[in-house]
């Protein structure tokens, strides 16, 4: 739920009078919404040969993947200022945490320059069967 300015502004003063420190309210907006397939879990992006550690073939094509559909949906010039990350991630099964850098790494150039313009990021774990899995991403700031 985004809460609008005046709706924060009373949920924080109704907060502190019961005695509460809100930690941070968060006054954004979603700017742009894209629903992408879902990032192959790191355990599988990365490969090494000897010393050499590189993305595998899998990694190559979704980041292609990601960035054609980001272009397709007017992403032409990446976000230059900093930004909330939220993902609600459909999965089957698997660890959450192993999709996140690669969604990440795969977003950057495309989506935003480099990802230290990300201020925070927010997962949300949904179960999906197989065939319904995708990451529905969201920018607000």
């Amino acid at each position: 739920m985004i809460l609008d300015t005046n709706d924060a502004d009373l949920a924080i003063a109704k907060l502190m009078k019961q005695g509460g420190t809100p930690v941070r309210a968060f006054l954004f907006s979603v700017q742009y919404q894209v629903t992408l397939d879902l990032p192959p879990s790191a355990n599988r992006y990365w490969r090494r040969v000897g010393h050499t550690l590189y993305r595998s073939r899998e990694a190559a094509q979704y980041i292609e993947r990601v960035h054609f559909t980001l272009m397709s949906a007017g992403f032409v010039d990446p976000i230059k200022n900093d930004f909330i990350l939220v993902a609600d991630v459909y999965i089957a099964r698997g660890d959450l945490g192993n999709r996140e850098k690669v969604l990440s790494d795969a977003l950057q150039g495309a989506l935003y320059l480099d990802d230290k313009q990300i201020v925070q990021i927010h997962l949300v774990r949904h179960q999906a069967r197989v065939k319904d899995q995708r990451v529905v991403l969201s920018l607000v700031g």
